[in-house]
This record gives C-alpha cells, sequence and structure tokens, in this order.
C-alpha cells in the first residue's frame, strides 16, 4: 500500500458516501466555508474538497484519512461523528 493509498474499500464502498454528502449540505445550510473548516482543523482546503465529493483516495491514507474525516464531521455536526466512524470501519472492511 502506497503512503497516499486510502484503506480496502473505502473510496469505493457507498456506504460513507451517503453521509458526507448530507453534510457537505448541512455545512453550506449553516453558511460555514471550507476556509472556516480547514482552520479550525488545519486540514487543507483540497482535502476538505475532496471529503465533500467522496474522493477519498485523494487523502493520505491510513489514519490520516479517518482523522481528516471525523473532524470534518466533528466541525459540520458533531453528533455525527459517531456514525461517520462506524461507516469508515464498515467501508474499511
Amino acid at each position: 500500500m502506497s503512503s497516499h493509498s486510502v484503506p480496502r474499500g473505502v473510496y469505493t464502498d457507498m456506504t460513507i458516501l451517503p453521509a458526507l454528502h448530507l453534510l457537505a449540505i448541512q455545512r453550506q445550510d449553516k453558511g460555514v466555508s471550507l476556509e472556516t473548516i480547514s482552520r479550525e482543523t488545519k486540514i487543507g482546503i483540497r482535502y476538505l474538497e475532496a471529503i465533500e465529493a467522496g474522493r477519498l483516495q485523494d487523502l493520505p491514507g491510513g489514519i490520516y484519512l479517518r482523522s481528516y474525516v471525523q473532524q470534518y464531521a466533528h466541525c459540520v455536526d458533531p453528533g455525527a461523528v459517531g456514525q461517520v466512524r462506524e461507516a469508515l470501519q464498515a467501508a474499511a472492511q
């Protein structure tokens, strides 16, 4: 596995994509910019854009992928972090 690959199944498994799409809609509805989330999380905007677009293969792999997605979810909807974590775990299996 290269340093930029993602855990098996994460970006091809559709389990996580609906949750990411809903989070993107929530973020937009709340009027929170990606720049604001980037400042709060220290995650680059290009990675946040990849998360919202479901292009998880564009993120660093392993623990970074999970951390970035969970931090993003926490900024948008702290209540969604558990659901996102479960979806990531299911997709990685």
